[in-house]
């Protein structure tokens, strides 16, 4: 029952969003705006306030961390070795990689993490982003050079990844809690509001921005995506847990969850801009995160809850 009472909630919100759009109360400048307030502001200032009030020590686990760092890198190597023993072109193999393993933690892990596990839920996934986010950026771009034909370079992958706001917020929320730094009372409750906005917002806004226009069901390749992203990578993270002999407690749950979150909507302008293949990223992360509403579900119920 507490499954359904946290998934089914966050799915309303999202497929309202998409009749919204699909009636005309919503546009792609909403959604365009939202995401830019979501990615700069509001998500951002979420992370600092949620991380910065946290208790560090009980919160910090680096296994889950571990596990899921090889976990990512696993499922992007295997990703390459499907497309090649399928004799897939190159940029093929580079885009099934990134939709692999990059996945939606802002948008769609924290609110599953939130609604489901409450604050400390949100503070240890906002936690866990602050490592996956240098990581996962790093790879994608590796996987792109690997997959087409631009040259990778260093410097801008380091500038990306130190100028993300969510990776600031992170890194700021990290440093005020290990200073034990306390803001003022009127200037912690502004944070809280904003806070309060951030997650429903996220959620109409994937809503808004869902499309299904040339799609193409049918092809494996988006099917084997899909079934990478939601169904294999989350496995592999708790596979490691059970070989481990690792109790699942909180950061073992929200580190599935994690795993398990669809596609990320930015792979689609990496696999168009680093001559990727943008159609296929596009239909898998519609996919996946039309397919996440059952495989959360399923995840939820193996972690125990």
């Amino acid at each position: 029952m507490q499954i359904i009472t946290s998934i089914i909630p966050i799915f309303a919100v999202i497929f309202l969003g998409t009749t919204l759009r699909r009636f005309g109360l919503i546009d792609d400048s909403f959604v365009k705006t939202a995401n830019r307030l979501i990615f700069y502001i509001c998500l951002p200032v979420l992370l600092f306030h949620k991380i910065s009030t946290a208790s560090l020590n009980q919160t910090i686990r680096w296994l889950p961390i571990d596990i899921m760092l090889t976990a990512i890198l696993s499922v992007s190597i295997l990703a390459f070795l499907l497309a090649k023993a399928f004799h897939w072109p190159l940029k093929t193999g580079g885009t099934l990689a990134v939709n692999s393993f990059r996945g939606n933690f802002a948008y769609m892990a924290l609110p599953v993490c939130y609604y489901t596990f409450g604050d400390q839920g949100l503070v240890i996934g906002s936690v866990f982003m602050g490592v996956l986010i240098p990581f996962v950026n790093t790879l994608a771009v590796i996987s792109f050079t690997i997959g087409g034909t631009k040259r990778f370079r260093f410097q801008p992958i380091l500038l990306s990844t130190l100028l993300n706001p969510l990776f600031l917020g992170c890194v700021l929320g990290l440093s005020a809690a290990l200073m034990r730094l306390r803001l003022p009372a009127p200037a912690d409750k502004t944070l809280a509001i904003i806070s309060q906005v951030t997650l429903p917002l996220a959620l109409f806004s994937i809503g808004g921005g869902i499309r299904f226009r040339n799609m193409g069901w049918f092809h494996s390749r988006l099917w084997m995506g899909t079934a990478f992203k939601l169904l294999l990578l989350p496995f592999l993270g708790y596979l490691a847990l059970k070989l481990t002999s690792t109790p699942i407690r909180l950061p073992e749950q929200v580190m599935v969850i994690m795993l398990a979150s669809p596609s990320a909507l930015v792979n689609y302008v990496m696999a168009d801009q680093m001559n990727g293949d943008p159609e296929l990223s596009t239909g898998i992360i519609i996919l996946s995160t039309i397919g996440s509403i059952f495989t959360f579900t399923f995840w939820l119920h193996i972690v125990g809850i």
